[in-house]
């Protein structure tokens, strides 16, 4: 079993996204940094991120 710090080494953004019926069309991990550096995030996810890094940081 993986310690804590060697899952929160891989952890990142799952992304997933469904059609108007709610089927599921897509869904993937985007790398915590990558997710940070590639996208353009709402004040929401913004802080979100910020919580999750500053946690990954802590380990």
């Amino acid at each position: 079993m993986a310690t804590k710090k060697e899952l929160i080494a891989d952890m990142g953004i799952e992304m997933v996204h469904f059609d108007n019926a709610d089927q599921l069309e897509s869904q993937h991990v985007i790398p915590l940094g990558l997710y940070l550096h590639d996208a353009d995030l709402s004040d929401s996810e913004w802080a979100m991120t910020r919580t999750l890094a500053a946690v990954k940081a802590e380990f």
